[in-house]
């Protein structure tokens, strides 16, 4: 193998080929072509990950008009449709997943300029106070969870809870909950709304305090100066 190859392979070698087909295979599910080596698959499992020629040339879109390939077991062949009409001349694309953005550089090498899979997990820590028991029956009761999404969107000026922006309603009502007097709490209010403006100001300053203190580890300074790569931020302490 290493003559076909024109010398040895290193580790490095592995590494490429194996990131190559990671990056590139399909899963399919195939069965045995007839009862006389059902025997044979037996002892493999039905679900093959392989390259197959010319899908690993399918590009991703979060709205890729491509099905999820699939292998026609009639046919013995691997299928790839259209799951929605495409205008001609338009590239075909397939959808990859709901994948963040790092999943799809870690897994795939790339990351796309918009994603609207892209997301943010922030956890509200309940505060250790003797009122705290009545306030988690309150969100239980509410509905209104402590873990919650920030996801990238147009903010758009408006009335009501869209003057939020990309802050989830979730948020502000987790908060009004856990500052707020339960009994005389509105959870469902609009933001500013009457006897809720001093309570909901109160809300959006623990709110700003609470992203501040998530964005600061990511502003770390780079050893030596300059400007930091991009994957420093969530990286950069593993190579220290």
């Amino acid at each position: 193998a290493a003559n076909c190859l024109g010398g040895g392979v290193s580790f490095d070698d592995l590494l490429w080929a194996r990131c190559l087909f990671d990056s590139r295979a399909v899963s399919l599910e195939i069965k045995a072509a007839g009862p006389h080596i059902a025997g044979v698959f037996k002892q493999f499992p039905s679900r093959v990950v392989c390259l197959a020629p010319e899908v690993d040339l399918l590009n991703h879109s979060s709205s890729g008009a491509c099905a999820p390939p699939y292998f026609d077991n009639q046919r013995r062949a691997l299928v790839v449709e259209l799951a929605a009409p495409v205008r001609r001349g338009s590239e075909v694309c397939l959808s990859y997943g709901p994948l963040q953005s790092w999943e799809l550089l870690f897994y795939y090498g790339f990351c796309p300029e918009a994603n609207p899979h892209d997301r943010f997990i922030i956890n509200v820590d309940l505060p250790d106070d003797e009122g705290i028991a009545e306030k988690e029956v309150v969100l239980q009761l509410q509905g209104i969870p402590t873990e919650l999404a920030l996801r990238p969107g147009p903010v758009q000026v408006a009335e009501s809870w869209a003057s939020l922006g990309t802050l989830p309603p979730q948020l502000l009502r987790c908060f009004r909950v856990l500052l707020g007097e339960i009994h005389c709490l509105d959870v469902d209010a609009a933001p500013g709304d009457g006897a809720m403006l001093e309570l909901d100001l109160q809300c959006l300053e623990a709110i700003e305090d609470l992203l501040v203190s998530l964005l600061e580890p990511l502003l770390t300074a780079v050893p030596g100066g300059g400007e930091p790569p991009f994957w420093w931020p969530l990286y950069g302490h593993r190579i220290q």
